[in-house]
Formats: C-alpha cells, structure tokens, sequence
C-alpha cells in the first residue's frame, strides 16, 4: 500500500486463512492429490483447490465410508483434472471401490482413454455437479459384480464429448 490510510484505519496484514477444519485435507497438487488419497481415512474429506492438475489416475482406498472428494470453491469449472487425451496413455481418471455412503463432487475429469470415473461394489455414493468430458469409452462405468451396487446416484452432472475420439 501507499500513502496514508484512510481516517480510523490502519495499514495490517490480514490475519492467515483459517486451517481447514479437523477431517478435511486440502490439496493444490497432483502429487499432493495421490498422497491425500493413499492416506485417506473413513470420515475425511479431500479438498481439491481450483486449477488444472495434470491426471495421474486417482484410485479412492477400498472399503472407505463417509468420505467426500470435493472441488474447494463449489464451480466444477474451477477444479479440472485433465488427462493426456482419448487416445493417450491415462487410462481413467477416478477409481472407487468398495465405497459407501460418499460424495464425489465439484470437479471436472477429462481427457483420458477409458472412463473418467470407474467404480464397483459402490453403496450410497452420490457424484454431485461434476463434468465428465471427452473420453475414449465410457464417461462413467460402474462395473456389476456379484456384490452389486446400490443407491449410486449422479445429480447436477454435465456429461459430454466436445470432441471425437480419434480412429484406433
């Protein structure tokens, strides 16, 4: 700042953000993603803070319950995890399995050569305002098996191709 401040005010540094609150992991990249994830624990949340993180496949530990993966500012415009193309090398963007009641939501997943979210023995899990986008199979699969799926539901989703997927 320069020259004086107004009459009554004065010229401090803002105190820091808040720490997140107990439970709640912030990250803001890749590899701070795939480490939250590896530790991740029933009850947690991953906060993913807005920008475009090169895709590196995510798997969600198995046997997780009440957990949320969430894009920080609430636009899934803001939180963007993109892969090296349809026909690239990363296979899929996020993998959940043997989860239960969980929510998936504020981000977009693109670009990758399979599905961009993979899933299988999912109960109560809910993807809530994400964008699935351009990818070389299926935008979402949730695998049947002998366990099933039940009350997997998607709300608020945008899901689309704004390109084609080159010949193979």
């Amino acid at each position: 700042l320069t020259g004086k401040p107004p009459v009554g005010q004065s010229c401090t540094t803002p105190p820091p953000p808040p720490p997140p609150p107990p439970g709640v992991i912030s990250v803001s990249t890749m590899s701070s993603l795939q480490s939250a994830m590896a530790s991740l624990q029933s009850g947690q949340t991953i906060s993913i803070q807005p920008g475009i993180y090169q895709l590196q496949p995510v798997n969600v530990p198995a046997g997780l319950s009440n957990i949320t993966i969430q894009g920080a500012s609430g636009n899934r415009d803001d939180v963007v995890l993109r892969g090296n193309g349809m026909a690239g090398s990363v296979a899929f963007g996020l993998k959940v399995t043997q989860l239960s009641n969980s929510v998936v939501k504020h981000l977009t997943i693109q670009d990758v050569s399979q599905h961009a979210i993979i899933g299988d023995r999912l109960t109560n899990v809910t993807f809530d305002n994400v964008k699935l986008q351009n990818t070389g199979d299926q935008l979402i699969k949730i695998n049947p098996d002998g366990a099933g799926n039940s009350g997997v539901k998607m709300q608020n989703r945008l899901l689309e191709y704004s390109t084609i997927a080159p010949d193979s």
